[in-house]
């Protein structure tokens, strides 16, 4: 492969790795997903298992990193949805404000 395609799958593969974590800090900070949708975030966790297997096949090992890193955010982002919405549950059938300890 030449040098130009390498650098762009490295470069590809590096934007790709990052473009979820400013969601992951601005949902960290608010406590709230509720403007994410589960359905997009597991269609991502799939696409991005995919590209990497197929990726891994034909050795195009620039991407596979990314594609790695990125499933872990997108899984970072699915968890943390999931206990903000059951921490939201907590505070709607109590009726009394519920704060999560800072980690």
């Amino acid at each position: 492969m030449s040098l130009p395609f390498t650098i762009a799958g490295y470069l590809g593969s590096s934007i790709l790795a990052v473009q979820l974590i400013p969601q992951i800090v601005k949902s960290y900070k608010s406590k709230s997903t509720q403007d994410l949708s589960y359905t997009m975030l597991f269609l991502n966790i799939i696409g991005l298992t995919l590209i990497t297997s197929y990726n891994t096949s034909i050795k195009a090992y620039p991407n596979v990193g990314g594609a790695i890193f990125s499933v872990g955010v997108s899984l970072s982002l699915m968890m943390m949805k999931m206990v903000f919405e059951r921490e939201q549950q907590k505070i709607d059938t109590t009726g009394e404000s519920y704060k999560m300890e800072e980690v």
